[in-house]
């Protein structure tokens, strides 16, 4: 294929997620009704000279044995690849479902929810040191004095720069994908190194065709041939997908972050096997368990002091939870626990509120929170305009764990509505300044709450350019 003859050559780097700093935790198991879990599936190595089986870890859990299960099914590994997983001190990190790390290979990795990408990111980070590199006998994992990198890293990391700085080649799709990682420089590579350390089953599908050559060594021993020949083939097919199994895809595999838009018509491929059938079944059952998890965790979860305060966590957990109601909706009700009735009625309320004004909206939830105080721990789901009409009426609020956080979101909005609208004003005048205007503002006004302010900010800005077009 000579379709990177066509594509400029760009030679700035621009990555990727941030690594956990995890709190050792002892090991948990999961009670309650548990979903049925999907057989694994393995795939024989085709090496000449096969490498020993990693050692099966004993202590595993049936809770974390389920996750094994399901990112083995989606990126089906080698065989040797499966046992590697298979021998990783993975943890689960009962009540912090918002907890994601890694000591790396020789010591323990921890997650907190069912969540295939995450779940492999960490096996990515413990990855390292489970496998020689073919070919280079001479490279260690073992780290060198003072803590540093291991030789091999080292090369690894070496060889990465390397692929960057090649000329454009069948490979120039990925290459695209990775100079659009945040924060990635020529002066700050560490994203780059990142994502390729524990993202690569996530990028490719678990497909060694497409990592670069020069990178295979390090990943022959655990990555099959895979579903695609190369990143055409697999972009093409991506393309060939309907909206809705695009965004099933993006629940595990990484295509959605290539940049098409030079390749409206690539030649359409079907993968031999039934990828999307076999992702469903694994993303149902993943799902489902995230659901139970909320039920038989929740207590647990509310009575951490650390959670209470933290917004930004607050917001992103319960609005999966939502989204994961309305997919599964009578799940809830089957699991046979206290507070599964409450979670299923909370979550039915929040997810029927579709229409009205913020106004209309914050009088219905106030009529709710006074029926059910336990919706009151479901606050920080609901939208930001929602929130400041409940706030500013006065409304007479049951007492809950993540009332205070919300309360304390409402009053930073409240400081920063003025400036809030005064950039909304500009937008109805011309949108090229009313949209800059509000991000050299959020700048200015973002302090210790970065993440929050920038987050509720942004929908205004959204909300500027709707209202001047």
């Amino acid at each position: 294929m000579l379709r990177w003859l066509f594509v400029p050559i760009i030679s700035v780097f621009v990555s990727a997620c941030t690594s956990a700093v995890p709190t050792p935790a002892t090991l948990s198991i999961t009670t309650g009704d548990s979903p049925t879990t999907l057989p694994p599936l393995t795939q024989s190595s085709s090496h000449l000279t096969p490498v020993p089986l990693p050692t099966l870890h004993t202590d595993t859990t049936s809770w974390v044995e389920e996750r094994l299960d399901a990112v083995i099914a989606l990126y089906q590994p080698t065989t040797a690849g499966e046992a590697l997983l298979r021998s990783i001190d993975l943890r689960q990190m009962k009540g912090e479902p918002g907890y994601f790390g890694s000591y790396g290979f020789s010591k323990w990795a921890g997650v907190g929810e069912a969540s295939p990408i995450g779940v492999i990111h960490e096996l990515g980070h413990s990855y390292w040191g489970g496998f020689p590199v073919t070919g280079q006998p001479n490279l260690s994992w073992k780290r060198t004095l003072n803590n540093g990198l291991s030789t091999a890293m080292q090369a690894y990391h070496r060889d990465i720069l390397t692929f960057m700085a090649q000329p454009p080649d069948d490979f120039e799709l990925l290459r695209q994908r990775l100079r659009n990682l945040p924060n990635l420089s020529s002066d700050n590579p560490e994203p780059l190194f990142h994502h390729l350390e524990a993202d690569i089953p996530y990028t490719t599908g678990g497909s060694l065709n497409l990592v670069p050559p020069i990178l295979r060594k390090y990943w022959d021993n655990f990555l099959p041939a895979g579903r695609f020949i190369d990143w055409y083939e697999a972009a093409g097919w991506f393309q060939s997908l309907s909206s809705e199994n695009v965004a099933a895809t993006g629940k595990w595999l990484g295509f959605e972050h290539l940049d098409l838009r030079q390749y409206p018509s690539l030649e359409q491929a079907e993968p031999t096997e039934p990828i999307l059938a076999v992702a469903k079944n694994v993303l149902d059952i993943e799902e489902r368990q995230r659901l139970r998890d909320l039920t038989y965790q929740f207590d647990l979860l509310i009575g951490d002091p650390q959670n209470k305060e933290d917004f930004d966590f607050w917001r992103r957990y319960l609005l999966d939870k939502i989204d994961l109601y309305k997919t599964h909706s009578s799940y809830l009700l089957s699991l046979s626990h206290p507070r599964a009735v409450e979670l299923n009625s909370a979550l039915a309320f929040l997810s029927s509120q579709t229409s009205g004004t913020p106004l209309e909206k914050s009088q219905i939830l106030a009529a709710q929170l006074s029926k059910e105080p336990f919706l009151v721990n479901f606050l920080p789901a609901v939208d930001n305009q929602v929130l400041v009409e409940l706030f500013s009426v006065g409304a007479e609020l049951p007492t809950g764990e993540t009332l205070q956080a919300t309360a304390s979101f409402v009053e930073r909005l409240k400081v920063f509505s003025s400036k809030v609208e005064s950039v909304l004003n500009s937008g109805k005048m011309s949108p090229a300044q009313g949209a800059p205007s509000l991000r050299s503002s959020s700048i200015k006004l973002v302090s210790t709450k970065q993440t929050t302010l920038n987050y509720s900010l942004t929908f205004y800005e959204t909300k500027t350019l709707r209202r001047a077009n």
